[in-house]
């Protein structure tokens, strides 16, 4: 099997994330009922504060991912009980040019926490669309 490609920036951020420190486990991810659910624009726009996001991925490009999957929900799924920004929210999370994927998979893996706190409104749509 061959590997996804992945854009350069987005590697460099992973291996960087990975590290060599296999003993130290992030702790888990608190006060996520607390958290307020967010459309997908805003949950992305908090995203966005993570200056990684911000180096891989222009606001602009960012904006047109966010129509692009917000169609995608309304035009393919607009019945579906998890809802169209709940589905966009997914659909974008799966999109490699949005870098949500790596940037935040990243981010849940490290022990530091306060890395984490751009993305709990996207996680906390997504563990809302997912329940």
């Amino acid at each position: 099997l061959k590997e996804p490609a992945m854009a350069a920036g987005a590697s460099a951020l992973l291996l960087r994330m990975q590290g060599n420190d296999t003993t130290r486990q992030p702790t888990p991810v608190l006060g996520m009922r607390e958290e307020a659910v967010l459309g997908v624009r805003a949950a992305v726009e908090a995203a966005m504060a993570d200056p990684d996001m911000a180096r891989l991925i222009s606001p602009r490009h960012m904006d047109s991912l966010i129509a692009k999957a917000l169609r995608f929900a309304r035009d393919k799924h607009p019945r579906d009980p998890l809802g169209v920004e709940g589905i966009a929210a997914i659909y974008l999370y799966t999109l490699q040019d949005a870098q949500l994927f790596t940037t935040m998979n990243a981010r849940l893996r490290d022990p530091d926490r306060t890395m984490l706190i751009p993305f709990r409104p996207y996680i906390k749509l997504l563990l809302v669309t997912l329940s």
